[in-house]
C-alpha cells in the first residue's frame, strides 16, 4: 500500500515499519542511530561478515582492526540491535575482558531501544537490569559478562 493512501496515525505507523525494514545491514542502523558515522572499507567488510554470521549455525567471528575504526560501535551496539530487530527471540551475550565494558554496551543497546521507539522494540517491564534484560515481545534480550 502506498504511503499517499494512508493518513494520520496509520500513515505514521506505516512509515515507521518501512523505516525499520530499510536497515539492510548493521551499518545502515548504525548510521541511523549516529548520522555522523563515517563508513570505511573495514566497516563495510565487518558488516558483510556480521550478516554472514547471522546465517551460520553456531558461527563465530573475531574482528581485529586498529583502534578507533568503529568496530565496537558496529559489533557491540549496532549488530546486536539489528539482530534483535530481525528476531526478537534471540538471546545475545556480550563479553569483554572487563565486565564494566560489556555492561556499557548492554546499557547502550537498551538506551537505544528506549530512546528510539521507531525501531519497534521495547524492554520487558521488570527485566531492566543493566547487565541482563529481555524484550517485551519475543523473549530475547541481552546478557553481559566480563
Amino acid at each position: 500500500m502506498a504511503r499517499s493512501s494512508l493518513s494520520g496515525v496509520w500513515g505514521c505507523v506505516y512509515d515507521r515499519l518501512q523505516e525499520r525494514r530499510s536497515f539492510a545491514t548493521p551499518g545502515d542502523l548504525a548510521r541511523y542511530l549516529n548520522p555522523r558515522m563515517i563508513d570505511t572499507p573495514a566497516l563495510e567488510l565487518i558488516d558483510q561478515k556480521l550478516i554472514e554470521l547471522t546465517r551460520t549455525h553456531d558461527g563465530r567471528l573475531i574482528i581485529s582492526v586498529p583502534p578507533q575504526e568503529g568496530k565496537s560501535e558496529r559489533g557491540a551496539l549496532a549488530f546486536p540491535l539489528w539482530a534483535l530487530m530481525r528476531d526478537p527471540s534471540l538471546r545475545i551475550g556480550i563479553a569483554s575482558y572487563n565486565h564494566d565494558i560489556a555492561a556499557r554496551w548492554g546499557r547502550r543497546i537498551k538506551d537505544a531501544i528506549v530512546s528510539t521507539p521507531e525501531l519497534g522494540l521495547s524492554i520487558k517491564f521488570g527485566a531492566g537490569k543493566q547487565n541482563e534484560w529481555e524484550l517485551a515481545s519475543g523473549g530475547g534480550g541481552i546478557f553481559t559478562a566480563g
